[in-house]
């Protein structure tokens, strides 16, 4: 179990979306919600015949009507990438932009370009922002609040050209072998500090803000304590505080979870008292919709380097508390990590991603499939509960296991 002991009293339904023209099998795609009911994804990557294979094309899904298109894009669109950070911007005269931010490339390595795609013309167009940038990496996350981009975490090189400069060397293919998300061939990521007579690789733990009307990025100082240095953790936004989930650093992996207040630039670690899920790395995390108090986490890797058991955990962000659901019906994923998780309406789409890290002819198992999860029963049951830490104690004692049961994984 993961947060074992603290159970939600709703059954989660999930459904198969039959779609056509679905894309080719990916993990690690960018995805996000493009308005009435679209789904765009870009990038991502597999196991080819030939070996890893990347991807730079944009595909569109219309939930409504279960039809995947190519998006026939203008301009020069961002190099083929996995690994790379998307959020779509929605300006206040109702324009919509979507942003693509750095990712690796198998042959321009670790990069910290920033594309933008214009919804309205479908054009894509290379940016030259200023300000104290990000170092290339991968596997960084990146949430919208307000007119900024915040960007925390990753892993990449340690030392790099100077911060204007957008790629740097890969990896040496002596020193591991890389697959597109990020694993080595045993399975497990291949996030390790790594070095030969010029690179060194390391994880990261800074906090970049990119104000999108004047192209500028910030490095931000900030208070308090913070998450270790990680990358492929969870990250999304609940009122005017950032949440980061889990993830993968230097020891293992994690789940811990922290809160950024934007208005202070302050960390926290939030939950310490409660049961925490399993600890996991290439997970979905996002934000419940309606502005509710909540979040959830979806699929991932565990510490055994295999897909996890609980595909769905939600976290109460008025308690920090962490619940299972009580039950699920309907037609659920196969376990899988590195997939495209968008919350559009009161549905999550969930498309892709890795089945399971074992090997399946000596090649990583992807798949494009696409389900829809009905989050109906949970945000219902967030807009019920009472707000203080025992109160929910008390609606959800039926669900506790004996004193004499361990709690925690």
């Amino acid at each position: 179990m993961g947060a074992e002991g603290s159970k939600m009293p709703v059954e989660l339904v999930c459904e198969m979306c039959k779609t056509e023209a679905a894309p080719p099998t990916r993990e690690s795609a960018g995805a996000v919600h493009v308005g009435a009911g679209r789904v765009l994804i870009f990038g991502g990557g597999c196991e080819g015949q030939d070996g890893a294979e990347q991807f730079n094309d944009t595909h569109l899904l219309d939930i409504n009507t279960g039809k995947w298109k190519v998006v026939e894009t203008q301009g020069t669109p961002p190099s083929p990438r996995t690994g790379h950070a998307t959020v779509v911007v929605e300006h206040t005269d109702g324009r919509q932009t979507v942003f693509v931010i750095g990712g690796c490339n198998l042959t321009e390595g670790y990069m910290s370009d920033v594309h933008t795609l214009d919804v309205a013309t479908w054009t894509w167009s290379a940016q030259n922002v200023g300000g104290n940038a990000p170092s290339p990496r991968d596997k960084h996350k990146a949430v919208v609040h307000g007119s900024r981009i915040y960007l925390w975490g990753g892993f990449g090189p340690a030392t790099s050209k100077p911060a204007s400069t957008t790629t740097t060397p890969a990896a040496p293919a002596t020193t591991t072998t890389i697959t597109t998300n990020g694993a080595d061939e045993s399975g497990d990521e291949s996030e390790q500090e790594e070095e030969d007579d010029s690179i060194s690789f390391t994880w990261f733990d800074d906090m970049y803000a990119l104000n999108v009307e004047q192209m500028v990025w910030e490095k931000l100082a900030t208070n308090g304590q913070g998450p270790s240095a990680r990358a492929g953790h969870g990250m999304c936004t609940v009122g005017d505080k950032l949440l980061v989930f889990a993830g993968r650093d230097a020891q293992g992996r994690r789940s811990d979870t922290f809160s950024f207040e934007v208005a202070t630039l302050t960390w926290r670690e939030e939950g310490a008292a409660h049961p925490q899920p399993k600890a996991r790395s290439f997970h979905s995390f996002c934000s419940m919709p309606d502005n509710l108090p909540g979040a959830f986490s979806f699929g991932g890797v565990g510490v055994n380097g295999g897909s996890l058991d609980e595909m769905f955990e939600v976290l109460d962000t008025r308690t920090m508390q962490w619940m299972q659901v009580q039950g699920t019906t309907g037609a659920w994923p196969s376990k899988r990590a590195s997939a495209a998780v968008v919350v559009v309406g009161t549905k999550a789409v969930v498309y892709g991603g890795s089945a399971s890290w074992e090997m399946i002819n000596g090649k990583a198992r992807t798949c494009n499939n696409t389900f829809l999860i009905d989050l109906t029963s949970v945000m219902n049951n967030l807009a019920s509960v009472p707000t203080t830490t025992a109160d929910v104690d008390d609606k959800l004692a039926d669900n506790r296991p004996p004193k004499t049961q361990k709690l925690g994984p």
